[in-house]
């Protein structure tokens, strides 16, 4: 996923990322200090973002993503690495301390400190934020045949594996645009799903980690930033590397074109949702499909 960020005073923090892989990258749009820019194949974040604007943004995005990983390595290796972790231990222990650190992070951006390493070091003190997630205490409502139905389809896959089904849904990177993730939580929720939402911006790492320590039935993702392919790509990687690909099948919903939904299958997405899936009880339906849920024959005449 893309975001761009506007940096103050032309302070150089450059990508989002504490790795060159991480999925979620930042655009940096600020001039640099004192006119100069990283060596990275000679390419300029600005003449690039501005040359390539009447292209539309999709273009722009795509060719920044293929450029600013390079960025940051070139940015790490021409830094003294000594200097930078000097940098971030004096603004930890300013942290400690309750100091201002608006002084001691322009100096870790002068010595080339990224911002992931500068967020990393504050988020070492100061822990992490979470606000509520807006499904706590939230209900839809929901009655009906149909609602019926679905409940008893959850039901009977509760009753066949020794307890209800449990969704995990995720919200990767830094898309803010959590109303339809939180829709879709508070309605597996009144559907007889158990939900765990941890709310926005959490790594494919973080996400995936919880499907596998919560024993998930299925893993819902919420992509509204256009990095749909991207993320699931990551996700079926991450998911191998703790074994449970086979185990945790995945779902994935939001801005999704047709034409993506085939390399989204091919990637071990089992369903693909998007703004045209707006019935709650169709989507929790075709959940229950992907987890196996028995479906009698009275609750099809129900769904149909």
């Amino acid at each position: 996923m893309l975001t761009k960020k506007a940096f103050l005073g032309g302070v150089f923090l450059v990508a989002g990322c504490r790795t060159a892989t991480q999925v979620t990258v930042e655009l940096v749009t600020a001039p640099f200090p004192h006119g100069e820019v990283p060596p990275a194949r000679g390419f300029d974040v600005r003449e690039d973002f501005y040359r390539h604007a009447p292209a539309g943004r999709g273009r722009r995005w795509a060719r920044l993503v293929t450029h600013v990983p390079d960025m940051l390595r070139a940015t790490r290796s021409g830094r003294s690495q000594a200097e930078a972790d000097a940098a971030l231990r004096r603004l930890r222990d300013a942290a400690k301390a309750g100091e201002n650190l608006m002084p001691l992070s322009i100096e870790c951006a002068r010595r080339r400190v990224t911002t992931g390493e500068w967020a990393d070091a504050l988020r070492a003190v100061f822990g992490e934020y979470r606000s509520a997630t807006g499904v706590e205490g939230q209900r839809l409502g929901l009655a009906g045949d149909r609602v019926d139905a679905v409940r008893a389809r959850v039901a009977a896959w509760g009753d066949a594996h020794g307890g209800r089904p449990r969704i995990v849904v995720g919200k990767p990177g830094l898309d803010g645009h959590s109303n339809g993730s939180e829709m879709i939580a508070v309605a597996a929720r009144d559907a007889g799903f158990e939900v765990i939402y941890g709310g926005i911006r959490w790594t494919v790492p973080e996400i995936v980690g919880s499907a596998v320590e919560e024993d998930a039935a299925v893993l819902g993702l919420s992509v509204l930033s256009g990095a749909h392919v991207e993320i699931a790509r990551a996700v079926r990687d991450e998911l191998a590397r703790h074994g449970a690909a086979d185990a945790i099948p995945v779902v994935l919903g939001g801005i999704v074109p047709e034409s993506d939904v085939d390399t989204l299958r091919s990637l071990g997405v089992k369903a693909v949702f998007t703004p045209k899936d707006f019935d709650l009880m169709d989507v929790m339906d075709r959940i229950l499909d992907v987890i196996g849920a028995p479906r009698s024959a009275g609750a099809h005449a129900a769904s149909a």
